[in-house]
């Protein structure tokens, strides 16, 4: 009697409404977030576009270490940088700047409505491309509530909205890699190694996703990475671009150093009297007030206990905690199917985000939606795992904030679901 009436609860007609309401739901944050969009002009997003420009048209300038000066072009300001500081605020790699590089002269307003359009869209392709891999209603109806209420509806997705920040497209790549990696003919085999390629060089701790092909033997993907990134490199140093990795490895190095004393500094605004940037409103707004969780080990730990964590002992954390991920599955990583090794394999690039010397902030939290999709699209639906899945959404959405970093307790219920997933034998539908 019981099923019964869950399978009628999940009936056809139950599922549309059900699905009209999670839609509505995120409709309403979207909303809210357009409202927040016009008072925060894109902070993180100006610093990708300035950095992108400085490469394209100033060849002797860095896009790490440049500072706006009065006089200078105010297509090259970044308002929200700050003077005091020795490296700008662009951490994003060479390569990343290389791929804005063609539509970075447009006027930055509308660099950052194409933006937030595309930031939507991808939440969507990742949200079609999990439900193809969905057998039953159930498994789509709770597809549809990760992306659109866990993740949509999540605080990481407003702040990631705000700033216009590139995480869901690295989650985008990543849904895509995993879905190309289920085929075995020729095309799916070069598709996977220039995703893989190209996510490693905009995000270099990607390299996680090796591990998944190593297990399974996949050896043609991984050999058509090492092409792929060996051309680029052969093609920068040919071309004499070469330095700017060496700047960005340097600029990196410099933040890993001066990361414990950002606060206060004042930027731009504070410095120089701007009141319009290209056309627009200058706004009053510096990119740490939104600095409300910082979840990396070093922040915990000197937020917590007062230490400055250095690099060698983040390094060897991080090797620590992947050994025993790893330790606690030694008898199974052979049998995993794709699924459980893409989820294993986003741990180890969990422990290595946050084991990195630098400020990790919430919307990084967006890209749980990648794991999330692929265990309940997947597998036959667990009640405990519903109910641990909707309290880490409840801790994401912000409502227990009397709760210290309620954010990152979110991530650690997402990593427990995923933990408990590789671990257990569940039933794939």
């Amino acid at each position: 009697m019981k099923d019964k009436r869950i399978n009628n609860f999940f009936s056809r007609q139950g599922y549309i409404l059900l699905s009209l309401l999670v839609i509505s739901i995120f409709l309403f944050k979207t909303f809210q977030s357009l409202q927040y969009k016009e008072s925060y002009a894109s902070p993180d997003l100006r610093n990708r576009i300035t950095g992108a420009r400085i490469l394209k048209h100033y060849q002797s300038a860095s896009p790490y270490f440049y500072k706006w000066k009065e006089g200078d072009d105010e297509h090259l300001l970044d308002p929200y940088d700050s003077p005091e500081i020795k490296v700008n605020r662009n951490t994003v790699t060479p390569f990343t700047l290389q791929l804005i590089q063609p539509f970075c002269d447009y006027s930055f307003q509308s660099i950052a409505v194409g933006w937030y359009m595309a930031e939507t869209i991808a939440l969507i392709i990742i949200l079609l491309l999990m439900l193809k891999q969905a057998v039953n209603q159930r498994q789509r109806f709770m597809c549809m509530v990760i992306t659109f209420v866990i993740t949509g509806c999540s605080q990481a997705w407003l702040l990631h909205n705000i700033n216009g920040q590139v995480y869901i497209f690295y989650t985008l790549l990543l849904t895509l890699l995993y879905y190309s990696s289920l085929y075995k003919n020729n095309w799916a085999c070069l598709l996977s190694g220039l995703l893989l390629a190209v996510l490693i060089l905009m995000r270099p701790i990607m390299i996680a996703f090796v591990i998944p092909f190593l297990l399974q033997k996949k050896w043609r993907p991984l050999l058509y990475v090492i092409t792929f990134t060996g051309v680029y490199f052969i093609t920068q140093w040919y071309d004499g671009s070469i330095w700017i990795w060496k700047e960005y490895i340097h600029a990196m190095n410099v933040w890993a150093e001066q990361q414990f004393n950002l606060q206060p500094v004042k930027d731009y605004l504070d410095v120089y009297s701007i009141t319009k940037i290209e056309g627009s409103l200058a706004v009053q707004y510096s990119p740490y007030q939104w600095l409300t969780e910082n979840s990396s080990l070093t922040g915990l730990a000197f937020r917590f206990l007062g230490w400055q964590l250095p690099v060698t002992v983040l390094m060897i954390t991080a090797l620590f905690i992947s050994a025993l991920l790893a330790f606690s599955v030694r008898n199974k990583l052979n049998k995993f199917d794709a699924r459980r090794l893409f989820v294993f394999a986003f741990m180890v690039y969990f422990i290595a985000e946050i084991s990195l010397p630098a400020v990790r902030n919430i919307y990084t939290g967006v890209q749980w939606i990648f794991p999330l999709l692929v265990i309940f699209s997947q597998s036959y639906l667990h009640k405990k795992t519903i109910i641990l899945l909707l309290i880490g959404g409840f801790f994401a959405m912000g409502f227990f904030k009397f709760l210290p970093f309620d954010l990152t307790l979110a991530e650690l219920i997402f990593a427990v679901i995923c933990i408990q997933y590789i671990n257990t034998k569940l039933v794939h539908a």
